[in-house]
């Protein structure tokens, strides 16, 4: 298949997938909803078993933590960590303070490839 063709087919796949994907996290909601109001964590159909749970994934906010801990006079639970002040780092290589080269062996590649596909303002599929 050629790019150009490829690229409107996808369009209107995506298109597509995106109304389809709205009408899904509507019902999921709905689904959700209902089953939380009736307290019913399983529900069967003549076709289908869902299952309804509410599940904590509650986690403290470390700054507050810290803040209480401290007041409380808790000792031994909070450690220093040390981290990289990155607009620091900078300054010091600009400054050449530090030499960019000798800092590459730390540095991790990472790259994200990103298609973006909009249908032109006078075009229609």
């Amino acid at each position: 298949m050629e790019l150009n063709e490829l690229i409107n087919k996808y369009y209107l796949e995506k298109s597509e997938y995106d109304k389809l994907k709205k009408v899904v996290d509507s019902d999921n909601a709905e689904i959700k909803k209902i089953m939380l109001e009736n307290k019913s964590e399983n529900t069967e159909t003549d076709k289908c078993k869902a299952s309804c749970k509410i599940i904590d994934k509650s986690y403290f906010n470390e700054t507050k933590l810290i803040t209480i801990l401290k007041e409380l006079g808790v000792e031994g639970c909070i450690k220093t960590k040390e981290y990289v002040d990155m607009e620091e780092l900078e300054n010091a290589i600009y400054n050449n303070e530090v030499d960019r080269e000798k800092l590459s062996v730390a540095l991790v590649p990472k790259q994200e490839v990103r298609l973006t596909v909009k249908l032109l303002k006078e075009a229609s599929i």
